[in-house]
């Protein structure tokens, strides 16, 4: 068995082998590869037998490989080759990404508008036309940039095989390209024009043909420039030009980079979505015929979003609304004899959206204007982070919340850059104005707050007022009110030496002494007008109509009364013992009646009311009440529920006060006294402070329920009162009514009692 064979026969295990497993492509290349290393003098052919079963296959030998077939001549030994690992039919290249107005045109075919993925095979041509660009990748990973107004052919021509042996990666008609370093084993990029050959060993290396003139600039790396039989060498950062049949000229320094204007565009940059601007500027260059001005999405400036040539007394560039995202900018120089220049160092710049929001704001290069209760909202990016006010660097967060962090300043990068974007917070502070006024035991405060556009003030301001008494501090939000803020502290013994206004944060934003009325005023009257009602109101010994007058506002204090009532042409008499209280907003009372002590019979039931005050100004004061009624003899009615409102106001020495509600039972027996299925009341009076000892009410009351028929009744009367004393006093009250049942149509009350200390 002779050594080929060998190898042949070696070869068919290592495919079968190979076949078991899965058709991955290995990593770096389009297909699956392998490795062949030359030996005993053998030929392309001999390979291409050995590998693939024909020798018609050997044009996949120059797939990965810098050799040619043509001749098949013996190829050195232990020259190991990259190898398909079976016959595959590949594209030579195909359109990775392109911008409008971009054709190709197959071998023998017309041109027709090329799309990305497009398949590039022998012979292809691809043309971009005005404000056109193209992305190349060829099957061996070699990268082909075109600028606008180019035209390439892929692979052989007529031209080529006059140049070199083995064809080039591409034919340059016209126009420019940036050729790059293949992937794979370092091998050289290709390019023939104007009768020349460029061999880029190069990452990146520009290729510009004009008429009949060609210039070559190598930005890294080297290239072999060959024509007219003649080659030089050119290294990194140098040029050279050639014509057709002629050789090339001497390397030559590349024209130099622009220096940046400190006003250019870097680092990370906030703006308001849909206005980011990105701007830059560049201190002339010496012999510049243009300058190109580059803006891309990557490093390598293969993504471009634009690319400007503008002549040289233009030196400055500006994109606006772009969209947010990472962005690299480079201006470079083609001088007088076509030469592409130096690329001055590349721009990173990562345009973030940034908007204010709960309150106005402002965002400027540098500087934030916002109001201390708004959030900072911007946009992701990978690999954003923030420090604020110095601290360590940490992810960006997509809101920063003001009202909780406070910074002053914030710095901006992109993880492991080391350019940094400050931005100073300037803050709009709200100005705050209050007045406080102290009498008797209450102190109320008036908050006047402007330039708070746009921010929640209840939500997120949330200010209140807290005032220290007697080693405790008591507090108090604010309430809107006539378009300013108003808070209220009842129960205040003295004036408080300070009153101070403070937001959510616990800053102090403003701070008042309250006023006081003057030393020789007589004891106010305040005190009774701050009082809707009697202190006693009479109570009554029917269940239709025993509804007790009540204020929104509790008045603290106990009473007891007695009264008298004639019903049936029977006089009779009942006792009551009532208390109250008050917490914050909220009042407690108990009212406790007897039965008949003599008479026609009395309710005898205990009523518990509970009443909230929401809503008190100066001269208005609103709330509901519900209370519970229990029977307290074996006669009595049922437990019951009632529900009501109550408003009142003052008018100087004045007063008014209405109720309005309902009751309804909670139990029934045949065993007890009846009340009414449903019951609903108006109660509505008046009173007059005659000075600060006396007072004066009269009340109209009106009840309507369901009788013992179902039919609806109705009853009413008219009550007059009077109250004299200040902490002890008596009261008297005389109700009339034209029903004789419901007590009659005349009652009286006398009752005692004593009111809290105000």
């Amino acid at each position: 068995m002779g050594p080929m064979r060998e190898r042949r026969l070696l070869l068919a295990l290592v495919l079968v082998a190979a076949s078991a497993r899965a058709e991955d492509a290995t990593p770096g290349y389009p297909e699956r590869v392998l490795h062949w290393t030359t030996k005993n003098k053998e030929t392309c052919a001999d390979i291409a037998s050995a590998l693939y079963g024909a020798a018609k296959h050997k044009p996949l030998l120059e797939r990965y490989n810098s050799l040619s077939c043509q001749a098949d001549k013996p190829l050195p030994d232990g020259l190991t080759l990259v190898v398909p690992a079976k016959v595959t039919d590949l594209p030579s290249a195909r359109l990775r990404s392109l911008n409008p107005d971009v054709k190709a045109r197959p071998p023998g075919g017309s041109w027709q508008p090329a799309a990305p993925g497009m398949s590039l095979y022998k012979n292809h041509s691809v043309n971009t036309l005005e404000k056109a660009r193209a992305d190349i990748l060829f099957v061996d990973r070699t990268r082909v940039l075109l600028a606008e107004h180019t035209l390439v052919i892929i692979y052989g021509t007529a031209k080529k095989t006059a140049v070199a042996k083995t064809p080039p990666t591409v034919e340059l008609d016209s126009g420019e390209l940036s050729a790059g370093l293949a992937a794979l084993r370092g091998k050289p990029v290709e390019v023939a024009t104007k009768g020349g050959r460029v061999t880029a060993r190069s990452r990146d290396t520009a290729v510009r043909a004009q008429q009949k003139r060609a210039t070559v600039s190598v930005f890294d790396g080297s290239a072999s420039v060959a024509s007219a039989n003649k080659k030089v060498e050119v290294p990194a950062q140098h040029g050279t030009a050639f014509s057709e049949n002629k050789p090339p000229e001497p390397p030559r320094p590349l024209p130099p980079a622009p220096k940046w204007l400190t006003t250019t565009s870097a680092g990370v940059q906030l703006g308001a979505p849909g206005a980011n601007v990105l701007s830059a500027g560049w201190e002339p260059v010496d012999k510049a015929r243009l300058y190109r001005v580059e803006l891309a999405k990557d490093a390598a400036f293969t993504e471009l979003v634009a690319r400007e040539e503008v002549p040289t007394s233009v030196r400055a560039f500006r994109a606006e609304r772009l969209p947010p995202g990472a962005y690299f900018l480079r201006v470079r120089v083609i001088d007088q004899d076509d030469f592409l220049g130096l690329g001055a160092e590349a721009r990173s710049v990562a345009l973030i959206d940034a908007r204010v929001e709960g309150a106005a704001g402002a965002i400027a290069l540098g500087v934030i204007e916002v109001s201390p209760y708004a959030e900072l909202v911007v946009s992701t990016l990978e690999g954003l982070e923030v420090s604020l006010d110095g601290s360590p660097f940490g992810k960006l967060p997509p809101r920063i919340d003001l009202l909780h962090s406070a910074p002053r300043s914030l710095a901006l990068r992109r993880r492991g850059d080391a350019q940094v974007s400050s931005y100073e917070l300037r803050y709009r502070e709200p100005t705050v104005r209050a007045r406080a006024s102290w009498a008797s035991d209450a102190l109320d405060v008036r908050v006047e707050l402007s330039s708070i556009e746009g921010v929640d003030v209840a939500g997120r301001m949330a200010p209140f007022v807290r005032f220290e008494q007697a080693g405790k501090w008591r507090r108090e939000p604010l309430r809107a009110e006539g378009g300013a803020w108003l808070a209220r502290f009842d129960g205040v013994a003295s004036a408080p030496d300070r009153v101070q206004v403070v937001d959510a944060r616990g800053r102090v934003l403003v701070e008042t002494t309250p006023t006081t009325p003057p030393a020789s005023a007589p004891p106010p009257a305040t005190v009774r007008a701050r009082t809707l009602g009697p202190s006693a109101a009479l109570v009554q010994p029917s269940p239709l109509t025993n509804v007790v007058w009540w204020a929104p506002s509790v008045s603290s204090g106990a009473a007891v009364s007695a009264t008298a009532y004639s019903e049936g042409g029977k006089l009779g008499s009942l006792l009551a013992t009532r208390a109250a209280g008050t917490i914050g907003n909220f009042g407690f009372d108990g009212l406790v009646t007897s039965r008949e002590l003599e008479g026609a019979p009395a309710d005898g039931s205990a009523w518990f009311t509970l009443r909230w005050r929401p809503i008190t100004t100066r001269r208005v004061e609103l709330g509901p009440a519900v209370q519970l009624g229990l029977p307290m003899t074996t006669l009595s009615p049922g437990s019951r529920v009632g529900l009501g409102v109550a408003a009142g106001g003052f008018a100087d020495r004045l007063h008014w006060l209405v109720n309005l509600g309902g009751r309804a039972p909670l139990e029934y027996s045949v065993e007890r006294r009846p009340a009414p299925d449903a019951q609903g009341f108006l109660l509505g009076g008046v009173g007059w402070d005659a000075d600060h000892l006396w007072r004066a009410t009269a009340l109209l009351d009106a009840h309507a329920f369901s009788d013992a028929h179902d039919d609806l009744a109705a009853r009413g009367g008219l009550t007059l009162g009077a109250e004299l004393g200040q902490q002890m006093f008596a009261g008297v009250a005389l109700r009339l009514s034209p029903w004789s049942d419901a007590g009659g149509h005349v009652m009286g009350q006398l009752a005692l009692g004593l009111r809290a200390r105000p």
